[in-house]
């Protein structure tokens, strides 16, 4: 994982997504930043997007309210979606996209 050229957006979004984890109960493991391998226009490469692990048994079903709960946290400049839903990829991708 490499940590250089992150937006400061997404720094704070961290901030924030690690605090509504600590809510959960859950470890806040960061996946992905602006390294592996995503889509050709993906925000990852650009440092304005990141990934965080959700497959834990602790969640029992809630991670759709662990989502809901991290784009509540971080607003509407940024896009909060559940990907890899049911795999051991499971996670969370948080992205700073304001419209």
């Amino acid at each position: 994982m490499r940590l250089t050229d992150i937006k400061p957006q997404i720094v704070v979004a961290m901030r924030v997504a690690e605090a509504v984890f600590a809510d959960f109960g859950i470890p806040f493991v960061i996946t992905s930043v602006n390294d592996g391998k995503h889509s050709d226009e993906s925000l990852h490469y650009i440092g304005e997007a990141f990934d965080a692990r959700t497959k834990y048994p602790e969640l029992n079903g809630r991670e759709m309210k662990l989502r809901d709960a991290v784009q509540e946290a971080l607003g509407e400049d940024f896009d909060v979606v559940m990907e890899a839903v049911g795999t051991e990829n499971e996670h969370l991708h948080i992205e700073y996209d304001p419209e």
